[in-house]
């Protein structure tokens, strides 16, 4: 069967999961880049770049519907985190550390 976003066994995931069941989200950390995501989606994300951490929103799309929310350059990995956290609405989050790949 093709991919469709409108039915079949891939349905959008909001029909098939159980929210019950949905996790607390968790922040993925390596040296360059933090994800947040849960048991459904991704949420957000911050990569470092020159001296700023550049932040987005991976739940709300850009002014373009095309992307990510921008939601700034940050000093550090911390207020980013934060500033990801509040435009998504999450309240309660757990780390886990990535191994460095290299």
């Amino acid at each position: 069967m093709p991919f469709t976003m409108t039915g079949g066994p891939y349905a959008p995931f909001p029909s098939r999961i159980d929210s019950s069941a949905v996790s607390i989200p968790t922040w993925y950390v390596s040296d360059g880049v933090c994800a947040l995501a849960d048991s459904r989606c991704h949420l957000g994300h911050t990569m470092l770049e020159g001296d700023f951490w550049v932040a987005y929103d991976a739940v709300h799309p850009n002014a373009f519907q095309n992307g990510f929310l921008a939601l700034g350059l940050f000093k550090t990995v911390s207020e980013a985190a934060k500033a990801i956290e509040g435009s998504v609405g999450v309240s309660q989050t757990q780390v886990m550390i990535t191994p460095n790949s290299s």
